[in-house]
């Protein structure tokens, strides 16, 4: 038994040294392989495992490995490298193609353009012509839509583009051309049914008159095309025996080189709310541009007048505000801004008996103190605003007259944070001249509505007054309001208007009705600046008579047979 496992003893420890021997042999192998590339021990070069003839012959065979290695590389860069090369030669010769087929399809739809502009040119209606051939010019746009059909392009998208750059009727001005003055803005014109109310200058003008021929054809095809828009968007409930939205009124003006814009007013006969289309005329078929309604609600309108002396005046001021503003309308706020400690006592206690009168309690008198500045006052009036809240402001003054139907187109017209409204006064010239050329023809009231006479020998369109606006009051607080540093007549009006022109509100200037300017004596100051001065004057010579009644009281004859009466209706022969 010892010696069995004397020799199991014996044979482990042969197997075990056969191990490490194959384990040495083969790690000293791998060593003197290594030792080729690089020596394993620092400062030992590798010909110390090697002989000399082994040595070189190792050595050549390394470097050419290496170069051929290196050459493999470089030459897949250099084919990647030019793969890349024809990749981009190839897309550049597709721009250029592509380049060179959008140059000739330009060509051909400008070629195209002309060809029709040049076939329509001048064309007008005959009388047996349709309303809707009405200075059918032929427009850019739709030259466009006929051309674009022939060629792999989105018309939407072409015809919307074009249309964009031409003119921003909603933003009253070119693309990228705001208004720079009161010169640069065109003022609208108010119409309705039976009459238009022109600002349009001329030595033979007319305040008031009725639309007729090429005018007359356009304002009805305008009413007709909102109108049937109006009852296309309809619910089908609403369209069986229900009469649609009747036209009220509407404005409009002529952009030169663009068209005719049009906004129009409806009444539903159903609903409490107005429909305003905003239409507009590219020189061929209307187009609706916008759509709103807009409710009947009646929002406070927040009146500040500022005052100073003129009792008599004020007092007359506030008759006509019984009347419009607390028993007709109910939903005014006024605010009397006053200058001055004479006349103060007189004028809170006409205020006082009226609020008492009346049960109104919506009104205020505010002193200040210092020489007379409007800026001043209708700033101060919009800072100590009573109502809370954002408010409709409009400024007014002590010799206007306004009715029922002006607060509603104040409210209409204007809107918080986009539109401003600027009435285009009335302005009456002096009574004691123009009794002398009119008939006396009796007047009627309606609907606490004064029937104000407008005619040409009444008065004309104060188309360069700026005093009376309608605005929110946070829109007027944005843009820092009036001047208060001037002092006297005028200008910080003139000021205000140039600045809502270069905001990014849309002011709306038209002619109203229902708005007038009564005349009174006016006193130029040689004192004033020299532009405070020439406005004083031109107002003045304006304000006192027609041209014509001028000329006869100038040339000492007598007023023709044949004049016009207070109605502004032909006298009989």
């Amino acid at each position: 038994m010892k010696l069995l496992r004397l020799h199991l003893v014996l044979v482990f420890v042969l197997l075990f040294f056969l191990l490490c021997t194959i384990v040495s042999l083969s790690l000293f192998s791998r060593i003197i392989q290594v030792s080729i590339d690089d020596p394993p021990w620092p400062g030992i070069p590798s010909s110390a495992f090697t002989t000399s003839s082994e040595s070189s012959k190792a050595e050549s065979s390394q470097v050419a490995l290496r170069e051929s290695i290196q050459d493999g590389v470089d030459t897949d860069n250099e084919t990647r490298t030019l793969r890349r090369l024809a990749d981009k030669e190839s897309e550049v010769r597709s721009l250029l193609e592509e380049r060179t087929r959008l140059t000739q399809e330009l060509e051909r739809l400008r070629a195209r353009i002309a060809n029709l502009s040049s076939q329509h040119e001048g064309r007008i209606p005959t009388k047996s012509s349709d309303n809707n051939d009405f200075l059918e010019k032929p427009n850019v746009a739709d030259c466009l839509s006929e051309s674009v059909r022939t060629l792999n392009i989105d018309e939407s998208k072409l015809i919307g583009r074009f249309k964009s750059r031409r003119f921003d009727f909603a933003a009253n001005r070119s693309r990228g051309d705001r208004p720079i003055n009161e010169h640069d803005a065109i003022a609208f014109t108010r119409f309705n049914a039976m009459k238009m109310y022109s600002v349009e200058s001329g030595f033979e003008r007319h305040v008031v008159e009725k639309p007729t021929g090429h005018r007359k054809v356009a304002i009805e095809t305008a009413i007709e095309f909102a109108q049937d828009e109006l009852d296309e968007k309809l619910p089908r409930s609403r369209k069986n025996g229900h009469a649609g939205p009747e036209f009220l009124e509407g404005i409009y003006r002529i952009i030169p080189g663009v068209g005719e814009q049009y906004e129009m007013y409806f009444s539903d006969r159903e609903l409490p709310q107005y429909n305003r289309l905003t239409v507009a005329r590219f020189l061929s078929n209307p187009i609706v541009l916008a759509r709103k309604t807009i409710p009947t609600r009646k929002d406070l309108i927040y009146m500040i007048v500022p005052l100073s002396g003129r009792i008599d005046n004020f007092r007359k001021f506030m008759e006509r505000f019984v009347q419009v503003a607390i028993l007709s309308d109910n939903k005014v706020y006024l605010m009397v801004i006053y200058f001055g400690e004479e006349g103060l006592d007189e004028v809170e206690a006409i205020v006082r008996k009226i609020a008492i009168s009346y049960h109104y309690k919506d009104m205020r008198v505010l002193a200040l103190r210092g020489k007379f500045s409007r800026g001043r006052a209708l700033r101060e009036g919009a800072k100590r605003c009573p109502v809370s809240g954002d408010v409709l402001m409009f400024f007014c003054d002590v010799d206007i007259i306004i009715t029922t139907d002006f607060l509603e187109r104040c409210r209409v017209n204007t809107e918080r944070g986009k539109r401003v409204y600027y009435p285009i006064v009335f302005s009456l010239y002096n009574p004691s001249i123009v009794s002398a050329f009119l008939e006396p023809t009796p007047r009627t009231t309606n609907n606490n509505n004064e029937a104000l006479v407008l005619s040409d020998e009444t008065g004309f369109w104060r188309d360069f007054g700026y005093g009376m606006i309608c605005h929110f009051r946070s829109d007027f607080l944005k843009l820092n309001g009036l001047n208060e540093t001037i002092r006297g007549w005028g200008l910080e009006d003139l000021f205000l208007y140039r600045k809502y022109l270069r905001s990014d509100l849309t002011v709306v200037r038209a002619t109203d009705p229902g708005i007038v300017h009564l005349w009174h004596e006016k006193t130029c100051d040689v004192a004033l600046a020299p532009d405070q001065y020439r406005s004083c004057l031109r107002s003045k010579a304006l304000n006192e008579a027609s041209h014509a009644q001028l000329g006869m009281m100038t040339f000492g004859t007598k007023p023709p047979n044949n004049r016009r009466n207070a109605t502004g209706e032909k006298r009989p022969q």
